[in-house]
């Protein structure tokens, strides 16, 4: 009987943990982390400042810019120093780009550089601990183009990724980066915490219409601002909640069919809704499936999170 009882117990307490927990929900972020890839092996690189990004042989501008700013950095180091950092660059074109050519560009530059490439699934999960995207479309003319993520990616010599640099930082800048990331022990993006799930807007499609989500915090409703929602143009949606306690302040932005990095842009009080604006990447898809969970605080500083859903096209 005590064993009958006892046994009842912990089930209601299970029962109950479960009720509890079923409706948190973790939001993560990108944390970085080593990887290995052709000749490249992070952990072997442990002691020296690494410089990350991603591109492409045949990348018309944006790549040539990123090198160049780099190289200069490694310039303007001391002649003892210039072992200290190491040049990742990963090729995210592996229709044309193979590792022996690969090797070959990275010699032009000097020993600090590395490049490799990968299949997408490697790729995809290098590019994804970043938060970072690719993709690779034809155009009209049936020319292959490579969309990618730009930044620079700096991780200190404990192998710890602490910063995010724009590409066109200049090699001064880019010095400074390399000292301040010593002194930081975090990645750049915000780290992981618990939201209360409020529910998904399943039958609405906020590419034709606003959608509105019915909750037991209030009624959230968002919209996009322009139509059709395309990709390489600069797209601003709104969302707004009866319940004047919740303020929505996040909109995390996954494809539901292809990784497309970190999307994550911040909302900010316009008249008597919150806006935000986001510029959406292009992929092999011309047609593409996303989710939009809206992240909202409480006063208290209580996370919570709703989801929607829309589709995005190219640009004819």
């Amino acid at each position: 009987m005590k064993f009958s009882l006892l046994f009842i117990s912990i089930l209601f307490f299970k029962i109950c943990f479960f009720a509890l927990t079923a409706n948190a929900e973790l939001i993560k972020a990108p944390s970085g982390g080593d990887f290995k890839i052709g000749s490249i092996d992070t952990k072997r690189m442990r002691g020296k400042a690494i410089f990350l990004f991603f591109g492409f042989t045949k990348c018309p501008h944006i790549c040539p810019l990123t090198i160049s700013n780099l190289k200069q950095m490694v310039n303007l180091l001391p002649e003892h120093e210039k072992d200290s950092v190491r040049i990742l660059f990963i090729s995210v074109d592996n229709v044309r780009d193979t590792d022996e050519s690969l090797k070959k560009l990275a010699k032009i530059y000097g020993p600090q550089f590395y490049s490799a490439t990968a299949s997408d699934k490697t790729l995809r999960k290098i590019t994804s601990s970043f938060g970072a995207g690719y993709a690779r479309f034809k155009s009209d003319s049936g020319a292959l183009i490579v969309d990618h993520t730009s930044s620079v990616f700096v991780i200190n010599k404990k192998g710890q990724w602490t910063m995010t640099l724009s590409n066109n930082s200049t090699g001064d800048e880019m010095l400074q980066a390399r000292q301040q990331a010593e002194v930081r022990n975090k990645p750049p993006l915000p780290e992981p915490f618990d939201a209360e799930a409020l529910g998904e807007s399943k039958d609405c499609n906020l590419s034709e219409k606003s959608c509105t989500l019915k909750t037991s915090k209030g009624t959230i409703t968002v919209d996009f601002t322009q139509r059709p929602v395309v990709t390489q143009q600069n797209i601003r949606f709104t969302a707004s909640v009866d319940n004047h306690d919740l303020i929505p302040k996040e909109a995390d932005l996954t494809s539901v069919e292809v990784n497309m990095g970190y999307l994550r842009p911040q909302l900010g009080p316009d008249q008597n809704k919150y806006s935000g604006q986001i510029r959406f990447p292009v992929c092999e898809q011309n047609k593409m499936n996303w989710v939009m969970r809206l992240i909202l605080t409480d006063k208290s500083g209580k996370n919570y999170v709703a989801g929607f859903k829309f589709t995005t096209m190219d640009p004819k």
